[in-house]
């Protein structure tokens, strides 16, 4: 894919990376290319039984092991993606970085991220 001549502003390697709270995708900014270089998405739900236990006198109680963790899945899913900034910035020389992510994986992000790669983060939205 090629960006059009008015938009570029990549003189230098940039890694894009764009994403939700379920999928990242990584692209390299590199004069007039952008080219998709991984795609990340977030590890499967592993939900137990969701039925819930049985008391003797014949009620119900829910079962606390049923509750999905999502803070502990977004910290391995974080893990993942600041993994793969950090193997594409060895490998090609990347200068600069935009985060295009919600405010809480922007901010989860930039505290995974090694000191030398926190400083080109120069955009996040």
């Amino acid at each position: 894919m090629q960006i059009p001549q008015e938009l570029q502003h990549y003189e230098h390697p940039t890694l894009i990376v764009v994403g939700d709270f379920e999928h990242a995708v990584i692209h390299l900014a590199h004069d007039k290319d952008l080219t998709e270089v991984a795609t990340i998405e977030a590890p499967e739900l592993h939900q137990p039984d969701t039925e819930g236990s049985v008391t003797i006198g014949g009620g119900r109680t829910a079962n606390p092991s049923t509750d999905v963790d999502e803070g502990a899945r977004r910290v391995r899913y974080t893990k993942q993606i600041v993994d793969k900034i950090v193997e594409l910035q060895k490998s090609n020389d990347i200068q600069s970085i935009n985060l295009i992510m919600p405010a809480e994986m922007c901010r989860r992000l930039q505290d995974g991220l090694p000191s030398n790669i926190k400083t080109i983060v120069t955009k996040v939205l």
